[in-house]
């Protein structure tokens, strides 16, 4: 059931992060997109929300504001967007909003009116600034990571609402200098991210050193159960959840079902924006919220076809002759991706995750042993 929605209220952004798959990849969607999503456009997704929590008798409804980067909607916009669709909704559904940020935009105005209307924050950052500031940088080619920090010191003047960190895996950082940051930083939730890439194209540190990914994700696993294990790490902890008995599926694991959509600024209907990475409107459904419902595109075929790919019956035949199968579930779908098999491929991170999924499952039974 869908009941999630990334609202792109941004096609901009103010950085112009090397690996962003909104601006960076294949798909150049957002370079067509209106800057900004209007308020005609908000009031067709709320009429559309409406629509979809009197069809399916939804108790909660997520929204996450996107981008670009959706802070450049600026302080005033913004307050009467999330006006607007809580005077409109709040009384038939609970309304969960979230914001996924670069964090240079966190002003302490910005940080009061999140806490006005429990808006919780997600900050992109990738460690130490030497680091940061190699990929994560501004137009004029500046790093942002001071930006970001003085951000991130803002929003946690309201900690319900700091729900941790991002970062894209960057294998010249050190791990245990990264935990050493976080924990320094006191960012007790945040998760790594290995760098979108595909068959047709893969990640420059991948091509030159085919393990280099897997040896920074089982020396960052083995840091982190020892030392770290009071900061979450989303894929660390999902892999031993799954590892315990419990049904995981995620972006970067697979499986599952499309449960969110992505509107776009101009108000039409995605499927999952990482597909951006794959192959010029992958992610499009040809649906609009002025002519289209959220059962729609359900029942599209993008949706439809989409959820055919997750299903553990249709992945590739390597991925079903592998003893990992229920727990990578085929991994993150755009990493499957080919142009000459589409998504019949089993993850360029394959080994990675299969790998890791391993050392995990060894680590956890020495623990077990052990006490």
């Amino acid at each position: 059931m869908v009941n999630t929605f990334f609202v792109r209220i941004s096609s901009d952004c103010n950085l112009n992060c090397k690996y962003c798959y909104v601006f960076n990849h294949v798909d150049k969607t957002s370079h067509y997109l209106p800057n900004l999503m209007s308020f005609d456009t908000i009031n067709l997704l709320i009429k559309r929300l409406e629509e979809h929590q009197s069809k399916y008798n939804l108790d909660e409804i997520l929204i996450v504001f996107h981008g670009g980067e959706p802070l450049l909607m600026g302080h005033k916009r913004f307050s009467d967007i999330l006006k607007l669709i809580s005077s409109k909704l709040s009384s038939i559904v609970k309304l969960d909003f979230s914001v996924q940020t670069n964090g240079t935009l966190l002003t302490k105005q910005y940080s009061r009116l999140l806490k006005e209307f429990n808006v919780g924050v997600s900050v992109s950052i990738d460690g130490p600034q030497k680091y940061h500031d190699i990929y994560r940088i501004d137009k004029k080619g500046v790093g942002s990571w001071e930006r970001v920090i003085k951000g991130i010191k803002e929003i946690k003047k309201y900690p319900d609402l700091f729900s941790g960190t991002i970062s894209v895996i960057n294998p010249s950082v050190p791990p245990q200098e990264l935990f050493k940051f976080l924990q320094e930083s006191q960012i007790q939730v945040t998760d790594f991210l290995l760098p979108d890439g595909n068959h047709d194209c893969t990640p420059k540190d991948k091509y030159l050193d085919m393990d280099i990914y897997t040896n920074w994700l089982i020396k960052a696993f083995d840091i982190w159960f020892t030392e770290y294990q009071n900061i979450t790490v989303r894929v660390f902890e999902n892999i031993l959840e799954s590892l315990s008995g419990l049904n995981i599926s995620s972006d970067v694991f697979g499986g599952g079902e499309l449960s969110y959509l992505t509107i776009e600024t101009d108000g039409s209907y995605h499927t999952s924006d990482i597909l951006k990475t794959t192959y010029e409107g992958a992610s499009m459904t040809n649906l609009h919220l002025s002519t289209s419902s959220i059962e729609d595109v359900m029942n599209s075929s993008s949706f439809i076809e989409y959820n055919f790919l997750l299903e553990e019956k249709n992945l590739p035949n390597q991925c079903q002759a592998c003893d990992e199968i229920k727990y990578c579930k085929g991994g993150c779908l755009p990493h499957r991706y080919s142009s000459n098999n589409k998504f019949n491929n089993p993850s360029i991170y394959c080994n990675e995750m299969k790998l890791l999924i391993q050392h995990a499952r060894n680590k956890l039974i020495e623990a077990l042993v052990k006490n």
